[in-house]
């Protein structure tokens, strides 16, 4: 499968870390937090929003709402990931991944929009 340059966008992801006891006041509240990597931007091919599908690549029961591929099989996204799509990475995050589908070729990624406060 070809990643054509035309049908590219730019994405950012991050990378989860870790997760730590959360702070408030210098004092844990009992709570943890994700730390994640700093947003990297890559171009990536991202289907339009999309309601339902014949063709089920990631199986039945994933749910999802956007497929990113991409032929660059060195990615290191995985369903920990998030990622900002047409958002700036300066704000909260708006997809993460569900589901990651490799073949010889390319990278497949089943992505899901979340609303993060």
């Amino acid at each position: 499968m070809q990643c054509l340059g035309i049908n590219k966008q730019k994405v950012e992801y991050a990378l989860y870390l870790r997760s730590e006891d959360s702070v408030k006041d210098g004092k844990k509240t009992g709570g943890k937090v994700k730390v994640y990597s700093a947003p990297v931007t890559i171009w990536a091919n991202v289907s339009p929003r999309t309601g339902s599908a014949d063709f089920e690549p990631f199986g039945v029961g994933v749910d999802y709402d956007r497929v990113m591929v991409t032929s660059d099989l060195t990615l290191p996204i995985t369903e920990t990931t998030i990622l900002w799509i047409g958002v700036p990475s300066s704000g909260p995050h708006n997809y993460i991944v569900r589901k990651v589908a490799k073949s010889l070729n390319s990278a497949t990624y089943a992505l899901k929009e979340v609303t993060v406060s």
